[in-house]
């Protein structure tokens, strides 16, 4: 195995030719895992060659292989969307939408969506009300993607359950809010974010409602920039609301090491 990835990763840096197409062509059909997902992931000079088709036609066989371990599979899959657009493509990837592996189906759907957007929301928008939380862990990791901030209440919900919240979770909430506009979903994620870092007994939880709370300061600091005048005037409310909570927040943290840390990283305004 060390000996073949030591290959691959020399030859990678090399100018490509037919020898080399050929010992890629070899190695994403290799037995072991790790050499297939490595020669999968550094297979684009021979996506980009005249031998492209037979290529794609390899990497179709290796995305639709359900005993192929998953993780292969969605290194395939993000290599097909670029080229989502051929109907043959557009065909699998529709097929792994409704796959059994949780990874393989979100990847179908990411790469439908960078043809069909509608088509990708349509059927994320079926899985909102699913009791499985990976198929809603995928829902909300597609909305912090391709956001729109109709999708703010079932991010909202996505982080309310005391029972379900982790830092998994906030995380994925907060690159979502990342991407927004609208000034009053940062007053509303902002105090769920208090509340639940200020409830928690859990603290990777309370670190991520913190590192939430920094990013929504961050934000605004940047909407701040462009602002017209009544709109700085709640920005710099916000603003003043979220340092007040996040500081509240390192407060509650009884770990020493933890609470410097996170006054240095998190600088909130005192």
């Amino acid at each position: 195995y060390l000996d073949k990835k030591e290959a691959l990763e020399h030859l990678s840096t090399l100018t490509w030719d037919n020898e080399i197409a050929n010992v890629y062509r070899k190695a994403i059909a290799d037995n072991n895992k790790k050499i297939k997902s490595f020669a999968l992931s550094n297979i684009d000079p021979l996506l980009n060659s005249a031998d492209s088709n037979s290529v794609i036609e390899s990497l179709i066989k290796i995305a639709g292989d359900n005993k192929t371990s998953s993780s292969v599979r969605v290194i395939a899959i993000n290599k097909l969307s670029a080229y989502s657009s051929d109907n043959k493509i557009t065909a699998l990837l529709n097929n792994l939408s409704n796959d059994s592996s949780y990874n393989v189906m979100s990847a179908a759907i990411e790469g439908i969506a960078k043809t069909n957007l509608s088509l990708a929301q349509a059927k994320i928008k079926s899985l909102e009300n699913s009791n499985d939380n990976n198929l809603v862990e995928i829902v909300a990791d597609f909305y912090s993607k391709n956001w729109d901030e109709s999708n703010a209440p079932f991010m909202l919900q996505f982080i309310s359950n005391k029972d379900e919240v982790n830092y998994s979770r906030l995380n994925i909430a907060s690159a979502y809010l990342r991407k927004q506009v609208k000034l009053s979903l940062f007053e509303t994620f902002s105090n769920k974010y208090y509340e639940i870092g200020n409830e928690t007994d859990d603290k990777y939880v309370r670190m991520f409602c913190i590192q939430g709370l920094f990013y929504a300061k961050s934000t605004l600091e940047m909407l701040n920039t462009n602002a017209v005048s009544n709109d700085k005037e709640m920005i710099n409310t916000l603003l003043t609301q979220i340092s007040k909570n996040g500081n509240a927040l390192i407060n509650l943290e009884t770990n020493e090491d933890l609470k410097f840390y996170y006054n240095n990283y998190f600088k909130f305004s005192k």
